[in-house]
């Protein structure tokens, strides 16, 4: 299938998921922006809704189908660790994560009580490809694997949010919100090193931390995790500077 074919299925398949009794399964179809984004996902990669929710070497697998289990993961990858662990020691088969990444937001305000659409505007947040890296230090005692690939889904989004921010000092989230997919920018694999190399690449052989996160506009524990993936993968290397600074070099088997 061609990348317009894939992107022209993936737009259907989000009408559908609105669509009640004419659209995909209506039991199927969460209340939570997540949920419904990880069923769109899922009917996209397998229409065959027997392949769905499967029991496999004692976990429930979104997908199985012949030789080859995938995974949706809307959120972080860390709850996966230990599923993906058992597929690929206990069992032959491949396994496929698919990450869906809100590459384009635009916030809708509506009045929770009448539908009435306040306001929209673009969110400001691009997110790339690299902003998988933090996630994917959670795999890192499994990356890379012949039988594990990373399927990422650049995606455009409508996020609807029903009401008005609360106080900070309020519990609970700040807002009730809705995530509704609307169309397929891209979407690329990862499965080798050279793979995560090219995510992470900043144009520079060496380079500071302060370097990596400017380009990539990571900060925090994210970038630390970032960073130690990258180093334990095999695609860089650091060196003391001094008591607080690294330098980070690409190895030379890159």
């Amino acid at each position: 299938m061609s990348a317009i074919d894939r992107r022209v299925r993936f737009a259907d398949l989000c009408v559908r998921a609105e669509g009640g009794n004419a659209g995909l399964p209506e039991q199927a179809i969460g209340t939570l922006g997540e949920k419904r984004l990880h069923r769109v996902c899922k009917y996209f990669f397998d229409e065959n809704s027997d392949h769905h929710e499967c029991r496999v070497a004692g976990h429930i697998a979104d997908i199985a189908e012949g030789d080859t289990v995938t995974e949706i993961q809307t959120g972080s990858l860390y709850p996966l660790k230990q599923k993906l662990h058992t597929y690929l020691k206990e069992t032959p088969l491949s396994v496929t994560v698919v990450c869906p990444l809100i590459a384009e937001r635009r916030i809708v305000r509506v009045e929770p009580e009448t539908g009435e659409v306040l306001r929209c505007r673009r969110s400001g947040v691009h997110p790339s490809y690299a902003d998988l890296l933090p996630e994917l230090y959670w795999l890192s005692e499994l990356l890379p694997h012949d039988r594990l690939r990373i399927h990422v889904l650049c995606v455009r989004a409508d996020e609807y949010r029903y009401s008005e921010r609360k106080q900070r000092y309020e519990k609970g989230p700040r807002y009730e919100a809705e995530l509704f997919p609307r169309e397929l920018l891209g979407e690329t694999v990862l499965s080798t090193v050279s793979d995560f190399a090219r995510i992470a690449d900043i144009g520079k052989s060496e380079f500071l931390s302060s370097e990596f996160a400017a380009y990539h506009r990571l900060r925090g524990r994210r970038l630390q995790r970032a960073l130690l993936f990258l180093c334990r993968i095999g695609v860089l290397e650091r060196s003391h500077i001094d008591k607080k600074r690294y330098m980070y070099r690409v190895c030379d088997s890159m």
